[in-house]
């Protein structure tokens, strides 16, 4: 039993070191499963929910350090029900591929959004999205715990305060930055149970702006852990190229329809996100978006935490050292470096990762109600 509430998520990220491995981390339920047995509090921290349905945490041992959000929200008790602006249940909607003629209420986009044209401002007019939560600034580590155990990924890595990574396989992982070594287009990915896939591979069909990566199947069982991703279009979504413009704003909108994600580079951010009233109806195609028809959000998604992890080598990065063919990756990194595997390279050059960091002006959670 979930409560259904829209959810929506604002990343502001400045530039971060491209030397590193950054990506929201990727798990399965096997690893979920052993980390409940080093924390006796991780299945009840597993439980919040991502942007705002939570319970309180009682106290745990210094083993139980997990990223969760701001502890000030209130609890909310789960139902099957979707709730909508008069607080009335009903059901999920079709979900169909975005476009501008939807009747999903999107309108005909006045920006074309994460294409990269400049948004058109509309921040006169109301938004249905709520600002629920704000991190930034000063106190934005106020709103977080930090995870230490063993990285999930095996990467060669030990995590340490401000790196976190916990696993969420069996409640369904939505990566919305995620990207290694040279890579300079960001790839937005979902990893899921049996059941839900991307109803087309056509950019066209699913109106979005970015690429599907693989095929269309998200189950991480089926899939080997890969997923089904979706990778941006802009070349200054990841990596060097991202931080030479000086970052960027990405959105996560997750309602009736589906999950979609956004990307604005600097100086082409919608004048309705700085104002804080959303209207992702506006922005024109999202990079990548995962339908409701065959994708059911309430169903493959919950119990989420948002999370910061950034890794190295491990399973992604670790067997693309050698490869090439990615934009950005024009040369392998074993050619590059003339060291035969990432965990060698990370071992023996470890200065070359001092400027390896995310750097966040702020975090935002949205709710329509």
């Amino acid at each position: 039993m979930y409560l259904k509430i829209p959810l929506f998520l604002l990343l502001t990220i400045p530039p971060f070191a491209d030397a590193h491995f950054p990506s929201i981390t990727r798990a399965t339920s096997e690893i979920h499963r052993r980390a409940i047995k080093r924390s006796s509090g991780l299945a009840r921290d597993l439980r919040i929910a991502f942007g705002g349905l939570r319970v309180d945490k009682r106290a745990s041992g210094p083993g139980n350090v997990y990223c969760v959000s701001n502890p000030s929200v209130n609890e909310t008790t789960p139902d099957d029900g979707s709730s909508n602006n008069n607080g009335n249940t009903s059901p999920l909607s079709s979900g169909q591929p975005r476009s501008s003629s939807s009747t999903s209420g999107r309108g005909s986009p006045s920006a074309t959004g994460s294409s990269g044209s400049p948004a058109t401002p509309t921040s006169g007019a109301s938004s249905r999205w709520k600002l629920k939560q704000s991190m930034q600034g000063n106190t934005f580590f106020d709103g977080w715990t930090f995870f230490t155990g063993s990285d999930p990924t095996h990467g060669q890595v030990t995590y340490v305060d401000q790196n976190t990574a916990v696993p969420t396989g069996r409640r369904g992982e939505i990566d919305i930055v995620e990207g290694v070594h040279d890579y300079t287009n960001n790839q937005a990915t979902v990893h899921t149970n049996q059941g839900c896939t991307i109803p087309s591979s056509s950019s066209n069909a699913l109106a979005i702006s970015g690429t599907l990566v693989g095929g269309t199947n998200c189950a991480v069982t089926q899939t080997g852990n890969q997923g089904c991703g979706i990778r941006a279009s802009q070349s200054n979504s990841f990596g060097a190229a991202f931080n030479n413009i000086n970052g960027g704003v990405y959105a996560m909108e997750w309602d009736d329809d589906g999950v979609a994600i956004f990307f604005f580079p600097r100086g082409q951010v919608p004048s309705d996100i700085d104002a804080e009233a959303p209207q992702p109806s506006q922005w024109g195609k999202p990079m990548a978006y995962w339908p409701a028809s065959t994708c059911s959000p309430y169903q493959f998604f919950y119990d989420h935490n948002t999370i910061f992890d950034t890794t190295l080598c491990g399973d992604w990065a670790g067997a693309v050292w050698t490869g090439t063919g990615i934009p950005g990756q024009e040369q392998s990194c074993a050619q590059r470096t003339g060291v035969a595997t990432c965990e060698e390279f990370v071992r023996n050059n470890g200065g070359s990762l001092n400027e390896a960091y995310w750097e966040v002006k702020s975090v935002k959670i949205y709710q329509t109600s």
